[in-house]
């Protein structure tokens, strides 16, 4: 992210600087207003994804020929699985269901664990994904007897509600427990919108917020929130070949 601090004599004209240097989807991050010689200023700190925005002007870019590739490099992509998967009608789940299945076999579950599903929503028509995966993997209810660990990491692809899950659960725990200590470290801090949302949230519920873009910085943070019940780590979103382990090590998380 992009992180710059505007200044001017009103907070309209400083604004008008926000947009005309960073656009109109510039984030707002914080805004003070201060004397200086008796003068009123106002300050402004923003940000914006770049990269974000330099994908999108590149994706806009792409030629129709692209697109063609693209099309026709799914059909025959769909082809294939056909083949190697004759076991799997799709036709036979729901529309619902038919989504879940295909997103992730698009991106790379174990073909074990499609044929594993497909099987599962078949035996129960009309479940939905989660049920089926919940007969498949252990879960059990958040709660401090159940999950006594210090630290929780909250993983997902970006827009899978990693922060609104990580603030749920902190006011569940609170709730259940007003006494209990309770402390968010944002380690997805590339994100501007909830970056922003979780400090905001944190701040509102009394709820200690620190943020940890590297290794060094997770380190600083994990000092300070030592003494907490919970500590919430929000997990930025790992891009296809990276593990959670490698992201663990790179920022100096251990099982200890």
């Amino acid at each position: 992210m992009q992180v710059k601090t505007f200044t001017g004599a009103t907070t309209q004209g400083v604004m008008t600087q926000v947009k005309a240097e960073m656009g109109p989807d510039a984030v707002i991050l914080s805004n003070r207003t201060f004397r200086r010689n008796g003068e009123v200023f106002h300050e402004i700190t923003a940000g914006i994804e770049r990269h974000e925005a330099e994908q999108a002007t590149a994706a806009a870019g792409l030629d129709e020929g692209w697109g063609e590739w693209r099309k026709d490099w799914m059909q025959i992509k769909d082809q294939l699985f056909a083949l190697m998967k004759p076991a799997i009608q799709l036709e036979r789940l729901t529309p619902r269901q038919r989504v879940a299945l295909e997103y992730l076999q698009r991106e790379g579950v174990d073909d074990a664990v499609s044929l594993d599903l497909y099987k599962r929503l078949l035996a129960k028509p009309g479940s939905s994904v989660l049920e089926c995966l919940g007969d498949m993997v252990s879960v059990r209810p958040f709660s401090l007897a159940a999950w006594p660990q210090h630290l929780h990491l909250l993983v997902g692809p970006y827009g899978a509600g990693k922060t609104a899950t990580a603030l749920r659960l902190a006011l569940c725990l609170r709730k259940a427990d007003p006494g209990v200590k309770i402390a968010f470290i944002n380690a997805d801090c590339m994100r501007g919108n909830g970056r922003v949302m979780l400090k905001h949230w944190a701040e509102l519920s009394s709820i200690a917020h620190a943020e940890a873009a590297d290794a060094g910085a997770m380190a600083q943070a994990l000092r300070k929130t030592a003494g907490f019940d919970v500590v919430f780590i929000d997990v930025p979103g790992l891009s296809r070949g990276r593990s959670l382990e490698g992201w663990r090590d790179a920022m100096g998380l251990t099982d200890d």
